[in-house]
């Protein structure tokens, strides 16, 4: 992989950063069942060795993203960043709850620590709900690797049109998230106040 020895702390360098780059990155776990694969350890310790610095590179991306993408938001987007904040402020156990049971899914979670960076959602429930998550998924597909790496190896390559088409609906889910009137949408009881 990429024309390195692959090393732990390497593991460890690349992993931080394909989750702190926003889009068109290999999925963490992949990353992960090749080391497993070609190095083979211990799967517990490798998942978690893989959430710590998954969540990491994720938290380094909420911090900077919120920032950046806080400037290119219209005043409707900031208004329901704003609500978003709201909401999730009063109820950490549902941003945990929610973080956690997406986390157990091999999909990009990307968008949710930027919508949450933007939106200056508290973080330490989403992280503490991906990282749980993350190890469990992680341990999950470590034990399945040799069958998720062939298929991925015989089906999907990040010249497939699959793998672009996922990551730009990550992109669009995350532009959608901030042109959502959530007040409408949830209800307007907290914007009465």
């Amino acid at each position: 992989m990429f024309g390195l020895e692959l090393t732990i702390p390497l593991l460890g360098l690349i992993v931080f950063l394909v989750n702190v780059i926003p889009a068109f990155m290999p999925p963490t776990w992949i990353v992960l069942a090749y080391f497993y694969i070609t190095k083979g350890g211990d799967p517990l310790m490798l998942a978690v060795f893989g959430a710590l610095f998954s969540t990491l590179g994720r938290l380094v991306l909420a911090k900077w993203s919120g920032p950046l993408v806080s400037r290119l938001l219209t005043k409707p987007m900031k208004k329901n960043a704003e609500f978003a904040h709201e909401k999730f402020s009063k109820n950490p156990f549902a941003s945990f709850f929610f973080t956690f049971l997406y986390a157990l899914s091999p999909f990009p979670s990307n968008a949710i620590f930027m919508i949450a960076g933007t939106a200056k959602i508290r973080l330490v429930p989403i992280v503490f709900g991906f990282f749980i998550g993350r190890i469990i998924s992680y341990f999950a597909l470590l034990h399945l690797s040799l069958f998720a790496v062939g298929f991925v190896n015989s089906g999907l390559s990040f010249e497939d049109p699959l793998v672009w088409a996922i990551d730009i609906l990550g992109i669009i889910l995350t532009i959608a998230f901030f042109m959502i009137d959530w007040t409408k949408f949830l209800g307007k009881e907290d914007s009465k106040k």
